[in-house]
């Protein structure tokens, strides 16, 4: 049987290697690229994929909001997705939405096809730097009394983003995240003296 997948990526040639690597298997079939997620109620009717292949940083929209209007809309379907930099705080939410596979984009061909198939014959695919880095996601929670969006937001204010660009990027009100930036500072605040504004914009 064949494995029918799309793929939704805002990196043309990436989606393109994509498509060369799929297109030579025999039991696969590459249906179509996209850059975003819009209509994607229309294109999963059109296509009936099997399995989307999900970057998880896109221009409009993040690939786990994307991830969550698939499995609304077509739950069967298998998604994978495909990042430069597998983060595990996401791990939690991605496995309560159903997500089977989180990787790196840097994994091979190889792989990318071994992880294709166990993920359509029904295994759950995470790469293994989430495995490595499992320990410090545990101490956050544990220790420290992290929520797994706090988790999420702190990696953002780590990564230098402002509260408007978390919410664009998590789709929540300014005010929601820097509710969230409060509650993060109160319970890290051993950690964090001296850091300035680091919590407060």
């Amino acid at each position: 049987m064949m494995i029918k997948l799309i793929n939704i990526d805002n990196h043309k040639l990436f989606s393109d290697g994509l498509r060369a690597i799929i297109s030579q298997e025999k039991d696969m079939l590459f249906l179509e690229a996209y850059s975003d997620g819009k209509d994607m109620k229309d294109r999963l009717r059109l296509h009936e994929p099997d399995m989307v292949l999900l970057d998880m940083y896109l221009n409009e929209k993040s690939g786990i909001a994307i991830a969550k209007e698939i499995k609304k809309i077509r739950p069967k379907t298998k998604i994978i997705i495909l990042s430069l930099e597998v983060n595990p705080v996401f791990t939690a939410e991605l496995e309560e939405i159903g997500v089977e596979g989180y990787i790196s984009k840097e994994l091979d061909s190889v792989d990318l096809l071994a992880v294709i198939r166990k993920v359509y014959a029904g295994q759950t695919q995470y790469s293994h730097d989430i495995l490595q880095n499992s320990n410090s996601v545990t101490v956050m929670v544990n220790d420290f009394g992290l929520t797994y969006r706090e988790l999420e937001i702190y990696q953002y204010i780590k990564e230098g983003k402002s509260s408007q660009e978390i919410a664009e990027l998590l789709h929540r009100s300014v005010m929601t995240i820097r509710t969230h930036r409060k509650n993060i500072r109160q319970k890290l605040k051993t950690k964090i003296r001296n850091q300035g504004d680091f919590f407060d914009y």
